[in-house]
Parts: C-alpha cells; structure tokens; sequence
C-alpha cells in the first residue's frame, strides 16, 4: 500500500515518539506498504515544531533524517486538483495534489480536512485506523 505522511502526524511523532502516530508510520515504513513524504509536509513540519517548539530544532533534522532512510519523497505536483476536490484547506491542497499525482493509496492524517472530503483518490486515514487496519491485516 502506497502511504503518504500528513504533516501533523509527522509532527505528533516528531514530539510524542511513541505515541499512535509513531507508530502508523513505523508500520508505514514496513512492508508491503511503501511511506512517503510530501515536500510540502517536510516544509511545514520544519516551520510548526521552529515556532511551537524551537528548542527541538536541534533533533528534527536528525528525525528527518532517520525518516528519509525508509520514506520516499514524493514529486511536487504540477497539477491542479482544486477544480474537482472537495477540500476545505487551501494550504492543503499541495499535499493532496502530490498524493493524488504520485498515485498514493490512503493519507495517514489527523487532519478533519481531508478526513471529512470525499475523495475517490485515496483513503484518508487517521494513524489509529491505519494502525488497526494493519494489525487486522497481520
């Protein structure tokens, strides 16, 4: 399963590391599913743990790194999905165009925007469904 990583669960694992979201994308990075990031997500991952959490910049490259050794960054789209999807967020559009564009499976995220939009695409999942979706499936 191709699995795409939402920026607030990046963040959650970043700063709980052995929270729900740790965990999903641990199972992400496993097979037979493939993680990958957005570099949308990569930017506001830097930009919200350097403003609610600047003494733990030091680490984040070092998590972003670890993350990069089992993740794939995903090509910024091109494309524009906004015509046709039904999605709140204009700042989240980027992701999802770069999910749709690399032909991901589900978007593991916390996020309500892309939880509540109907989306034919790709499964939104919160990292606790994925994480139970994988241990069914185990």
């Amino acid at each position: 399963m191709r699995c795409l990583i939402d920026t607030n669960v990046l963040v959650s694992a970043f700063i709980w590391p052995r929270s729900t979201p740790a965990t999903a994308i641990s199972l992400a990075m496993q097979y037979p599913n493939t993680a990958y990031l957005s570099p949308h997500s990569l930017a506001e991952l830097r930009e919200v743990v350097s403003r609610k959490w600047p003494d733990k910049v030091d680490d984040l490259e070092a998590f972003i790194e670890s993350l990069l050794t089992s993740m794939i960054i995903t090509r910024r789209s091109t494309q524009h999905f906004s015509e046709f999807l039904a999605i709140r967020d204009a700042k989240d559009m980027p992701i999802l165009a770069d999910a749709i564009g690399e032909g991901m499976d589900i978007i593991i995220t916390g996020d309500k925007d892309f939880i509540e939009a109907e989306l034919s695409q790709l499964t939104p999942l919160t990292p606790a469904e994925f994480c139970e979706q994988q241990f069914q499936n185990s």
